[in-house]
């Protein structure tokens, strides 16, 4: 028999099967739960069930909706479930509409697993409810349910082999991975990946909000040829800032590698790209991931790595928290010591401004809760208790006051003055960051508006300033360290910048020659001071 032959037999089996699998899966709904699916989130958004009962959503709203379990957007909490296998032999068995509901059209999951099971709508994260299964004693899950499962798990596997991810029929495609949430629903073989372009020689940096494009690109030039390109064509940042468009690269490549993606990145673009890495392993491996991403940020060599890691991991873990702010403030609290709690906090305040200035790290639509348009300093007014992370919000809350004060810088500055006590410095190093990025590290133009706060923290906003410049190119700081300080023309400003240089060297270079070699650049007054801290 030819291999034409034999697949196409196989095929007809697969199908046989498939009638006896699905004939009667759909439970029957007399008695079932009805939660409605409106415009404006779930009704009723808390219910309690038993194991073995159903619950129908039906959409009544004039939109399409779609019902899944948290996390959005991998959907993953409820056991067995997964987005990534919308569209597979499995789909029947995950708490997962897979597609949108249209008006007046009905999904049905029966709960066999007792827990208190979060769900959202794909579509419109911010509507989300709660369904509380009871355990009832002595249950077991129907024998066909799990006959079912266990056979559609199989076949999927088998089909893998047998079609070579080539669809045979609708469903028995493997797809590429899409761990980070961009192309949820949408699948991407590995032919499709291929581009007849030749991304080499065009600009690439305005593929990096297209889902599918972004991953020819990295796919064909590889993660680092991707990031020098676009920080090249960012003018090494000073045209335009490419730190978001590095959390996409990140994403992507994370899809395509892995792992190894987090070797491949490098820390230009203000770490973009190990930021985005870190959010798509946090969404392929959902709530397991913490022990993991503990080991791997450990792993880096120098200091400002590991910092940086544990900052992506924060964005990783506010989204995957459905940005609940304390939730994931209090998983940054397992991540070990002083600072990489703390870089990881600087990660989850930075997710929830961005979020909430439509620049989030997930898809569609995600809305945070924990911002005012009323209370500027909200959230950060409200953490006295814990200290360390009230200084780290409000070192990232001036990018809100300003957002939503349209950039006026002396309103902003004002506010700063009125935080609580011992937070005044973390709010003007909050405005330095903002000046650096704005003014796309200009020295000139920060040295201006930092002139605008009040005398004693001219500094401080110097040295938020400067973090940008360090923070942008990390240990592949040279000399333009140098232009940026030397481009200062108040003398105070020049010597702050030089020794935040000289402060943070440590940290950036792990290698003593490489460290040396950088202390070399460096101005004689501040070059024997960075040289005592090699020895």
């Amino acid at each position: 028999m030819s291999r034409k032959n034999i697949v196409g037999a196989f095929a007809l089996l697969i199908a046989l099967v498939l009638v006896w699998m699905f004939s009667s899966l759909t439970p029957q709904n007399t008695g079932a739960t009805v939660i409605e699916v409106t415009d404006l989130g779930f009704v009723p958004g808390d219910i309690s069930i038993a194991q073995g009962e159903t619950i129908v959503f039906k959409n009544t709203g004039s939109l399409t909706h779609w019902p899944a379990s948290n996390f959005h957007p991998t959907h993953s909490v409820y056991p067995g479930s997964d987005a990534r296998l919308c569209g597979s032999l499995e789909e029947p068995f995950l708490f997962d509409a897979c597609r949108p509901l249209e008006p007046g059209e009905k999904y049905s999951f029966t709960f066999f697993v007792a827990g208190d099971w979060k769900f959202h709508d794909h579509l419109r994260p911010r509507y989300s409810g709660r369904i509380v299964v009871s355990e009832v004693s002595g249950y077991r899950t129907p024998l066909t349910h799990s006959l079912r499962r266990a056979f559609a798990e199989t076949a999927q596997r088998i089909t893998g082999f047998f079609f070579e991810a080539t669809r045979i029929i609708p469903g028995l495609s493997l797809i590429h991975p899409d761990a980070s949430g961009l192309l949820v629903g949408t699948k991407i073989s590995e032919q499709e990946l291929a581009s007849s372009k030749d991304y080499e020689t065009e600009s690439v940096y305005h593929y990096v909000y297209d889902d599918v494009e972004i991953r020819k690109v990295v796919n064909q030039l590889g993660v680092r040829r991707t990031m020098e390109k676009i920080l090249k064509e960012s003018n090494n940042g000073s045209t335009f800032d490419c730190h978001i468009g590095a959390h996409y690269v990140g994403r992507a490549s994370y899809d395509l590698f892995g792992e190894k993606a987090f070797s491949e990145c490098t820390p230009g673009c203000h770490s973009g790209c190990y930021h985005g890495t870190m959010e798509a392993l946090f969404w392929d491996a959902g709530p397991s991931t913490v022990s993991r991403v503990k080991n791997l940020c450990n792993s880096f060599d120098d200091e400002f790595s590991r910092q940086q890691c544990f900052h992506g991991a924060g964005h990783g873990l506010l989204a995957l928290s459905e940005y609940d702010l304390p939730e994931a403030i209090k998983t940054c609290d397992e991540a070990g010591g002083d600072e990489k709690k703390t870089s990881c906090y600087g990660g989850v305040f930075m997710e929830n401004v961005m979020t909430a200035v439509g620049l989030s790290a997930g898809i569609d639509a995600h809305t945070t809760e924990w911002l005012s348009f009323d209370d500027l300093q909200f959230p950060c007014n409200i953490l006295g208790g814990n200290k360390e992370a009230q200084k780290v919000c409000y070192e990232m809350q001036t990018s809100w006051m300003l957002a939503v004060l349209s950039f006026d810088y002396e309103k902003v500055i004002s506010l700063c003055t009125q935080v609580p006590s011992g937070m005044q410095d973390a709010c003007f190093t909050s405005i330095g960051r903002d000046v650096g990025g704005t003014t796309l590290r200009n020295a000139e133009k920060t040295e201006t508006l930092c002139a605008m706060v009040p005398s004693e923290y001219f500094p401080t906003c110097i040295i938020g300033t400067v973090n940008t410049v360090i923070d942008f190119w990390g240990p592949n700081l040279e000399d333009e360290s140098i232009a940026f300080c030397e481009a200062f023309q108040r003398g105070d400003a020049r010597d702050i910048c030089y020794s935040r240089m000289v402060e943070r060297a440590p940290d950036l270079f792990n290698d003593r020659d490489r460290r040396g070699t950088f202390c070399a650049l460096l101005p004689e007054h501040y070059r024997d001071r960075c040289s005592v801290s090699i020895r």
